[in-house]
């Protein structure tokens, strides 16, 4: 047995109903739809496989829900993250660094 989600309610109270079938609120259904699914869309045994499943599905919601960049982490933070667990070797310094070595990653 699953874990029981209660629907989400912003600070005043109000949540989202998209029980109806008209154009909106389809398209916005077909959209998490799609995110679900871009976010199933990877190799379970691997962990870098599961971050760029994350960051393609935050992407696209992104994108797709005009949603602006002010939630998004610094490039220091990004940087850090990415730097944490590796040897002074495989370190990075710099966001372009930083994406070439994430695409060599997930090319590899």
């Amino acid at each position: 047995m699953g874990v029981k989600m209660s629907k989400y309610k912003n600070k005043d109270g109000i949540e989202l109903n998209y029980s109806g079938n008209d154009i909106q609120s389809t398209l916005t259904k077909e959209v998490v739809e799609e995110a679900i699914k871009i976010l199933n869309m990877y190799d379970r045994s691997c962990k870098i496989s599961m971050g760029m499943a994350m960051m393609n599905t935050k992407k696209f919601l992104k994108t797709n829900f005009d949603i602006g960049t002010k939630s998004e982490r610094s490039d220091e933070w990004r940087i850090n993250q990415f730097n944490r667990n590796r040897g002074i070797e495989d370190q990075v310094n710099t966001i372009k660094e930083l994406e070439n070595k994430t695409n060599e990653i997930s090319n590899s």
